[in-house]
């Protein structure tokens, strides 16, 4: 049986994009130094992260969270939670 994901022509599957990275207060509880919040876009919900470090460096953080993102939705990836057996194992196992 195939996923509703796999069935989707990769022309209708949404790409994420960075929405925005702001700065923001630390947390509670949080390590001192400057946080930023990020918004990732494109998907069916905005995914929010809080990470600290320069603008650059999250920047280039959400950046790479959605370059996974959109690899995963491709098909270019197995997805973070999936099985890590390739076919020829399972077969064997």
């Amino acid at each position: 049986m195939q996923s509703s994901l796999t069935s989707t022509p990769p022309s209708l599957i949404r790409r994420y994009h960075v929405a925005s990275v702001d700065k923001a207060q630390s947390p509670p509880n949080g390590s001192d130094g400057d946080w930023y919040r990020y918004v990732l876009a494109g998907g069916r919900t905005p995914i929010t992260g809080l990470r600290r470090g320069t603008l650059n460096e999250v920047t280039e953080h959400a950046r790479r969270c959605v370059r996974d993102l959109n690899d995963r939705n491709s098909g270019k990836r197995l997805s973070a939670w999936g099985t890590r057996r390739t076919k020829a194992s399972a077969s064997a196992g």
